[in-house]
């Protein structure tokens, strides 16, 4: 068996759309049909893992947590740095810019408030409803045309390591 392939209902290098109108607001007249199943219930992407090699490796964290993915198939590896963008990446989401809103983005342990800035904070300590929102909270914050996004950086632990890999990267132009 090869590797799985699926469309994409986002453009490259963007906030990923958590709802039928994202999609519809980022591909517009590029398709026919919209299937509007309501907001997406995990929020961030999925998890991607290679099992090609001798030791499993997940290329992408995702809505699936290490820890989950161990406690079934045993040890796994994690991708770790980034791909650079004029080569041709093994996961979606590989490259060290991605998930990037059009509003310049900076991610802090505290953020302060400033003029022109608006922040991004967690509302909860639970990882799993932060990015269920992630996407969408940042789409509404791109929309106010703010000159800067601050994105709270959540604590570094695993149950956290998907949401900080898309802060990091949503930020990793700017820092």
């Amino acid at each position: 068996a090869g590797p799985l392939a699926g469309p994409s209902a986002n453009r490259s290098n963007h906030v990923s759309p958590t709802t039928a109108d994202h999609v519809r607001a980022d591909l517009g007249d590029q398709v026919d049909l919209i299937l509007d199943g309501g907001p997406c219930r995990v929020g961030i992407e999925s998890t991607v893992i290679d099992l090609s090699g001798t030791v499993p490796t997940i290329l992408r964290p995702g809505g699936v947590a290490r820890e989950q993915i161990e406690t079934i198939i045993g040890p796994v590896a994690m991708f770790s740095g980034s791909v650079d963008s004029a080569r041709s990446a093994t996961s979606p989401g590989q490259q060290s810019t991605h998930y990037a809103p059009r509003t310049r983005a900076v991610r802090c342990t505290h953020c302060a408030k400033k003029a022109g800035r608006v922040i991004l904070r967690w509302p909860s300590s639970d990882p799993e409803e932060c990015a269920r929102i992630f996407y969408a909270e940042l789409r509404q914050l791109d929309q106010m045309n703010a000159d800067e996004i601050a994105i709270e950086l959540p604590p570094d632990e695993p149950r956290w390591a998907a949401l900080r890999d898309r802060i990091i990267r949503a930020t990793a132009a700017n820092g």
